[in-house]
């Protein structure tokens, strides 16, 4: 063997080190954006779970239906932190839904909420007649408050936006502050 036969080809040469050294500088690649999982997807607006190293029957979650930048980065912050802390990737994605929803309300016209500020008691007295009619006497009807409360309350608690009213939150039946 010659000292020529081990040394890679030169740009624009074939060779047969070629693929070897493209390989291993896709499998570098990878590599690298595994190691920088949270930085490579928190801007995206799915989140591919397996490359945050979670294994699960959900493989995504998505944000690409969050129409207000505001909220879809709040969203993100509240997934971002439920994953870390170990909640399932399923209850991670099936709040970020319940977030996904809520939006979707905000932007409709006849609602149009642009700021976090704008989410005070009487707003989220629509969005429970918005819901009953969408999901009345459903568990997923009581799913979707419970949730939206979680997300309100990690709000408040981590300081994402201290925007948010004080009047924004649910009661449990029949415990409103008259």
């Amino acid at each position: 063997m010659s000292e020529t036969s081990h040394m890679p080809a030169e740009p624009g040469e074939a060779g047969p080190e070629r693929p070897r050294l493209q390989l291993h500088t896709g499998q570098r690649i990878e590599e690298s954006s595994r190691r920088n999982g949270w930085d490579s997807e928190y801007d995206r607006d799915v989140w591919r779970l397996r490359e945050l190293g979670i294994k699960a029957k959900v493989a995504h979650i998505l944000f690409d239906r969050i129409p207000q930048p505001w909220l879809k980065d709040l969203a993100k912050r509240w997934a971002r932190w439920r994953l870390s802390t170990g909640l399932g990737a399923e209850s991670a994605a099936s709040g970020t839904r319940v977030v996904t929803y809520f939006a979707q309300f905000l932007a409709s016209p006849a609602v149009c909420v642009v700021r976090l500020d704008q989410v005070d008691r009487l707003l989220l007295e629509r969005y429970l007649a918005h819901l009953h009619a969408d999901y009345a006497g459903r568990v997923v009807h009581r799913h979707f408050i419970g949730q939206l409360n979680l997300f309100f309350l990690a709000i408040r608690r981590h300081r994402w936006d201290d925007t948010l009213p004080a009047g924004a939150v649910f009661f449990p039946r029949g415990l409103s502050p008259s």
